[in-house]
């Protein structure tokens, strides 16, 4: 129920108000279309007071009716917002509601989790025409919306040491698909015999020879590649897209919660580093391989594993630093050696500082 909708039944009691002039400026300006009311069917304006008798009982009826309406368009209005914003709106207000609720169903908000953003390439033996209709299929399916596609020229793939042409930048809400089913279910398990059957991977692997290929599917030629984490598809932008680590969105909120960009470009070669408590403790060991520990998570979960990793390493070399320091400004200790009198031959003890 709109607003809108309320205003000829408004019309309609305001035309029965005292002192209500037709040709005033306010009918005037009224080009619509609707149909004036008989006023004698709720009462003479002569009997609409609000002192009692006939007309006054009218007129209260008719504020109480509007009022409900008011209120029931209200209502209808919240309801709508809030049913739209996916939770409740801050204010009663018709049009304070409707623009809070379209900007927050509607615009980007710091409450509001950030999308993943993943870097997807068909193999090379994989990339034929049919291969990638079924890629775009399936992503359409899922909602995945692709930000970017294009082919790497052989020229880059020398420069660049990378060996696929086909590449597709893709974008998905984790709310309703998170990076585990994205890999999981949508590209399917590594191994493509393990793969489900509606999966990228086991689609091409049932059908390889339909869609072009020269050899069935195996663990290596499983027809498409995907980043394990939002990280390591920052990773791969930079190498394949040559973009800078600041103006990517998961590399300027890295540098935005104080990871150093030397740090980050340290980790694209996925370096053994000191985890976190919590890391450590969910992968069993102190240390490991900076892509192990953020695999499958979704872009908040790994910018603040991320964040946690760094403060660990940061805290270790600089522990590592004092205690270097401590070590070359401790003097040797002190030791107690016998002398004898070469004259008298007795014994003394002296310390020795070496």
């Amino acid at each position: 129920m709109q607003v809108g909708l309320l205003l000829p039944y408004i019309e309609e009691v305001v035309l029965a108000l005292p002192d209500f002039d037709p040709s005033s400026p306010m009918r005037a300006c009224s080009n619509l279309s609707w149909q004036v009311p008989d006023v004698s069917l709720i009462g003479s304006t002569s009997n609409f007071n609000l002192s009692g008798g006939e007309g006054g009982s009218e007129a209260i009826t008719i504020t109480v009716a509007v009022s409900v309406i008011v209120l029931l368009g209200f209502c209808c209005c919240w309801f709508w917002c809030t049913f739209r914003a996916g939770k409740p709106c801050c204010c009663w207000s018709c049009g304070c509601c409707w623009c809070s609720c379209t900007f927050r169903a509607g615009l980007p908000s710091n409450d509001r989790p950030k999308k993943n953003t993943a870097f997807v390439f068909a193999k090379p033996h994989a990339n034929t025409p049919a291969v990638l209709e079924v890629i775009r299929t399936k992503f359409a399916e899922q909602g995945i919306k692709v930000l970017k596609e294009g082919v790497v020229t052989g020229e880059e793939m020398k420069s660049k040491g990378v060996h696929d042409q086909h590449y597709y930048v893709v974008e998905f809400d984790p709310a309703t698909l998170s990076w585990a089913d994205f890999r999981g279910k949508v590209l399917g398990p590594t191994n493509p015999a393990d793969a489900p059957p509606d999966s990228l991977r086991g689609i091409v692997a049932a059908n390889w020879q339909k869609l072009g290929l020269q050899a069935p599917c195996d663990d290596s030629d499983n027809a498409v590649h995907a980043s394990a984490s939002p990280f390591e598809s920052l990773a791969e932008r930079t190498n394949w897209l040559a973009c800078c680590v600041s103006d990517d969105p998961f590399g300027s909120a890295l540098l935005a919660k104080g990871v150093p960009e030397a740090t980050i470009k340290k980790w694209f070669n996925d370096p053994h580093v000191k985890y976190d408590d919590e890391t450590a403790k969910e992968k069993g060991k102190a240390k490991g391989s900076i892509f192990d520990a953020l695999k499958d998570l979704d872009h908040k979960q790994c910018l603040d594993r991320c964040v946690a990793i760094n403060k660990a390493s940061a805290m270790t070399a600089k522990g590592d630093q004092v205690e270097d320091k401590v070590e070359e400004a401790t003097p040797s200790p002190p030791q107690e050696i016998e002398l004898t009198n070469p004259h008298t031959g007795a014994e003394a003890k002296t310390i020795v500082y070496l």
